[in-house]
């Protein structure tokens, strides 16, 4: 099918016009355009105008750049020290390098010059040793030109790997399922220092877990007073929350215990001195009867004669003795004792007694030959005053 002869010829006339319309309508829309770049270069003009017009009425308020290029120039970080391979001072150690990095972005940019400057302080001890081998690496021929870390972050890994605890986290998580890192006496503070560093070496991330491992190792106390809280109890799958409600709570029990002791008045020790006690009078102990034989205790060869008469007379030789204090030579009449025992208090009583008691113990622990002596003595002797 021949398309060629179907399609009709388009007239001469309606061509022209239409080319005749079209080019009225970009001379038109030209003279637009240029009307609207003449508008715009006019309040371009009137803009730089006002502009300077501000900048020559007004100083300049606006900070030039180079003063604040120059206030992070005078920020001077502390360096980190210096590190000789202990693996408990690592951690610190990288901590210490980033932190100068971030403080002196400036300065230290490049990957390569930050390894480089770390290096400089691993100066000491297995650290050193370490260093000696990397340099010796790099300056190997076939090395020459490639540096033995790609970036900071490779040489982060491989120095963790050199300079950290050995199997931190095995070590973290055995300590949380036993029961050393329990509060136990210490406060919340140093509790949570602790448990937070456990949670971090050992990997940890299940809120719930940790909830559950800080709750058992809490005081019993707190955790009840937490745990049974009216209103603000901390969700247990929010171990913050649990962390600022333990320390509020040790807290307030220690100003609480700071304020108790404050008010609490210890009792006064006596000062005055008791009240004597009351002269005592030295009674003498009852008259015993003498010995009149030279052995009283009888035995088949020798026994105990009945002299009567003896007897007798040894009783009229005996002086009449006072029946108040016991001794001889007055009667009751003229005794110069004041008072007997019917006239004294409880008190002078009970210590008489005591004065009794010990001299009757004194007697018991004579033997039978000493004990004529001691009984002739007695009523020539008196009783110390007080007991004994």
């Amino acid at each position: 099918m021949d398309l060629s002869r179907s399609e009709s010829p388009i007239p001469t006339e309606n061509m022209e016009s239409r080319l005749a319309g079209l080019e009225s309508k970009l001379a038109s829309q030209e003279a637009k355009n240029e009307q609207v770049l003449d508008a715009l270069n006019t309040m371009l003009r009137l803009l730089a105008t006002m502009t300077q017009n501000q900048q020559t009425a007004l100083p300049q308020t606006r900070p030039a750049p180079t003063t604040v290029l120059q206030a992070k120039i005078d920020l001077k970080p502390s360096p980190p020290p210096n590190f000789d391979g202990d693996r408990h001072r690592g951690k610190g150690f990288i901590n210490a390098c980033q932190a100068y990095f971030r403080l002196r972005p400036d300065q230290i940019s490049d990957k390569q010059t930050k390894i480089q400057w770390a290096m400089t302080y691993m100066n000491q001890g297995q650290a050193q040793k370490w260093a000696n081998r990397v340099y010796h690496w790099e300056a190997i021929p076939a090395n020459v030109g490639s540096p033995h870390f790609v970036d900071w972050d490779n040489f982060h890994s491989r120095f963790r790997t050199e300079f950290s605890p050995l199997h931190s986290d095995a070590v973290a998580t055995n300590k949380l399922e036993g029961t050393s890192y329990f509060q136990s006496c210490r406060t919340v503070d140093d509790y949570l220092d602790e448990f937070q560093d456990l949670i971090s070496d050992s990997g940890y991330s299940d809120p719930k877990t940790i909830v559950v491992k800080f709750r058992r190792g809490l005081n019993p106390l707190i955790v009840d007073a937490v745990a049974t809280m009216a209103s603000g109890r901390p969700d247990d799958l929010d171990p913050e929350a649990w962390y600022e409600a333990a320390i509020c709570f040790d807290q307030n029990q220690a100003a609480n215990a700071a304020f108790r002791s404050a008010h609490f008045v210890a009792p006064q020790p006596r000062t005055t001195a008791p009240p004597p006690a009351p002269a005592l009078r030295n009674f003498p102990p009852a008259n015993r009867l003498p010995t009149r034989f030279a052995h009283t205790t009888p035995t088949p060869g020798n026994p105990v004669p009945m002299d009567v008469d003896a007897a007798r007379r040894a009783a009229n030789k005996v002086q009449p003795k006072c029946f108040r204090c016991g001794r001889a030579g007055h009667f009751i009449k003229d005794c110069p004792q004041p008072m007997d025992v019917r006239s004294m208090n409880r008190e002078e009583l009970d210590i008489w007694m005591e004065q009794m008691s010990a001299r009757m113990d004194e007697i018991n622990l004579v033997t039978p030959s000493e004990e004529t002596g001691i009984l002739s003595e007695l009523p020539n002797q008196d009783f110390p005053t007080g007991s004994r």
